[in-house]
């Protein structure tokens, strides 16, 4: 009897055991895995355009638009008077100052016209296709120059302000040229 006395012990000190990794599993499971809310589902998310419209209420918006300048509306009135550009020249003015020990000093300043704006009819990879562009509007009477920006080349005309800026764009669109404007 005694045999089974023993038996009987270390079978219940292995249920012991196995029972307190068992619990020990779990509570690491949980642990390691924190608790994940169950995602609400789609139907319940939903809500008809309505309800969301009636929730935040009238929309209002306001459109700025510039003021209209009628000077710069020719394009519209289909006006068809050639196109007469005047050119810019620089001045040069002297200055003759009389020193008794170095005889007589000339000094000149050049003052050239500022541009702010240019009016870019293209920009191409190829120059011969700038050239080409170049020739046509010489053709048409305006007076563009190619840069060369980075690995393009780009055709443009020069223009004093914006109004100057957009008076040139309009031309070129009665011309059927397509261009943009961009200042310096």
């Amino acid at each position: 009897m005694k045999v089974i006395k023993n038996i009987f012990l270390v079978f219940i000190l292995i249920i012991i055991i196995a029972f307190s990794f068992w619990i020990s599993f779990l509570l690491g499971k949980n642990i390691l895995n924190p608790v994940v809310k169950e995602p609400e589902t789609i139907d319940s998310l939903t809500k008809e355009a309505s309800e969301i419209l009636e929730e935040i209420g009238p929309i209002s918006f306001e459109v700025e638009t510039e003021p209209f300048d009628a000077s710069l509306n020719d394009y519209n009135e289909g006006s068809n008077e050639s196109v007469t550009f005047d050119t810019i020249s620089t001045s040069t003015t002297s200055k003759l100052t009389n020193n008794s020990n170095s005889g007589n000093v000339s000094v000149s300043k050049v003052v050239s016209p500022s541009y702010k704006y240019k009016v870019q009819i293209g920009v191409f990879s190829a120059y011969k296709n700038a050239v080409d562009l170049k020739d046509l509007l010489l053709k048409n009477e305006f007076n563009p120059e190619i840069e060369k920006y980075r690995y393009y080349f780009r055709v443009f005309l020069h223009a004093t302000d914006r109004a100057d800026a957009k008076r040139l764009l309009s031309h070129l669109k009665n011309k059927g040229f397509e261009a943009i404007i961009k200042s310096d």
